[in-house]
């Protein structure tokens, strides 16, 4: 059977190889996000940090731009920013439990070595996969799967294992719903990731079913994550005898399941929590691409027990063109042209304080078509953000009149920022890819530009 998948994962590589040339002519297609070589990706898996590097693996079909035959893609950093793909790592094998699809899990380090655990469908069944070769190439347990049956009759799903050591004993939380109950994430225990037992639910709640689960400690507080097929959702609460007791619910990300979905989170060296997530959709029909990462964020809790979530500093090698002003007084409805900016790829940090101004904004897109522009604008007096022409509209109740703007845009994707503890995440698609320009907008009386700071960023391949 391992020569079986031997020769099928060598038939995936050729499907994402032949397709390569054809996806670096799209337009759209993101410069400094990791996207797959080729075709579709999904969730991010399994994110490790093994003998000085960072493994990231992502759902992935090998064979074109839409879902289906989900394999595990692998790629390699040194920095978080520059990526090198891998051989792909797992792909469903014909006449086994995952002869339907290699769906989303976990990768740890057990006794030095390297174990996958993922979910097999149709049934959804539990397996894990071993490496010997420091993550090149993988084996399937012949004993899988690992989890065979579950625990219940009455759930919704059974799947996207998340698996982390406490003590002498591994955890894992398996993805489910209960009917009746709610979204759940189901908790199991075991000494050698071989065998498992049950102990109970884990956590329940809202929606029908909880997807990729996660639970880590920050700082000195816990935090479970889900995606129940709508906006993720994250909550601070208490563990207590292995059970999570959630206080509010909020989404991590404002930006929706249509744009951001099935987080995934990796502790590194330097003790930080590095999250990714999956941004959906393609750019130009017709070229054999689909889906990318979210940039790497930095969690932690603030003094007054808040999640925050920062691009990593490592991205800040991909900066050139700089462009920087302080204490600008902006005048009221006016807009300010910031000077020879035409990239795609760009950040943008303001800070920034509203004193009698009803609107700030920022504006990109083609000098010559009004019709062609991206507008990301905060609403002081409502407190919301809307993004136009996507008619996205967002309550930031909380917010100070001094505000931190930062603002990532790759061609088709933007991340915003705002004070590290909102995020919002979406696509939009210019018409035109040239002549663009970048412009602060203004609507009241006045605002007081502290700093502004402006980049173009290179590609990362």
């Amino acid at each position: 059977m391992e020569a079986v998948h031997k020769n099928l994962i060598a038939k995936a590589n050729a499907a994402v190889t032949a397709a390569q040339s054809a996806v670096s002519d799209d337009p759209l297609r993101p410069k400094y996000h990791f996207t797959a070589p080729a075709h579709w990706m999904n969730d991010p898996n399994g994110p490790v940090y093994y003998k000085g590097a960072y493994h990231l693996f992502y759902q992935h079909n090998p064979y074109g731009p839409d879902w289906g035959n989900m394999s595990w893609g692998h790629a390699v950093s040194k920095d978080l920013v520059h990526w090198k793909h891998l051989p792909i790592a797992l792909t469903p094998t014909l006449g086994t439990v995952d002869k339907d699809g290699v769906f989303s899990g976990s990768c740890v380090i057990y006794d030095n070595v390297p174990t996958i655990i993922y979910t097999g469908v149709q049934p959804e069944v539990q397996c894990i996969a071993h490496s010997y070769d420091d993550l090149t190439t993988w084996i399937k347990y012949e004993g899988n799967p690992v989890i065979s049956i579950p625990p219940r009759k009455d759930l919704t799903g059974f799947r996207d294992p998340f698996v982390w050591r406490e003590g002498a004993h591994w955890y894992m939380l398996i993805g489910s719903g209960i009917k009746d109950v709610g979204g759940a994430a189901l908790l199991y225990k075991s000494g050698d990731l071989i065998r498992w037992t049950y102990l109970h639910p884990f956590c329940t709640g809202f929606g029908k079913i909880w997807e990729c689960p996660l639970f880590f400690p920050l700082g000195d507080k816990y935090i479970l994550i889900v995606s129940p097929e709508s906006t993720v959702q994250y909550s601070i609460g208490e563990y207590i005898d292995h059970k999570f007791y959630p206080e509010s619910w909020q989404a991590l990300d404002l930006g929706e399941s249509d744009a951001f979905y099935a987080p995934n989170v990796l502790p590194d060296s330097n003790n930080r929590c590095i999250l990714w997530g999956w941004i959906k959709g393609g750019g130009k029909p017709g070229y054999p691409w689909n889906g990318l990462l979210t940039l790497p964020r930095i969690l932690s809790i603030n003094s007054t027990g808040s999640l925050m979530q920062a691009p990593a500093p490592e991205l800040k090698i991909l900066r050139e063109s700089a462009y920087s002003f302080s204490d600008i007084k902006l005048l009221s409805t006016a807009e300010y042209l910031l000077p020879n900016i035409r990239s795609g790829c760009w950040e943008i940090k303001i800070k920034l304080h509203l004193s009698q101004a009803d609107k700030f904004g920022i504006c990109w897109g083609c000098i010559n078509d009004p019709d062609d522009e991206l507008m990301i604008v905060y609403d002081s007096t409502h407190k919301k953000l809307m993004i136009s022409p996507l008619a996205k509209s967002y309550s930031l109740t909380d917010l100070k009149s001094q505000i931190i703007f930062h603002v990532f845009f790759d061609q088709s994707v933007y991340e915003i920022f705002i004070d590290y503890r909102i995020c919002i995440t979406g696509r939009y698609y210019p018409k035109k890819i040239q002549n663009h320009r970048l412009a602060l907008n203004l609507f009241g009386s006045a605002a007081l530009i502290q700093s502004l700071q402006f980049w173009e960023l290179k590609s990362i391949n």
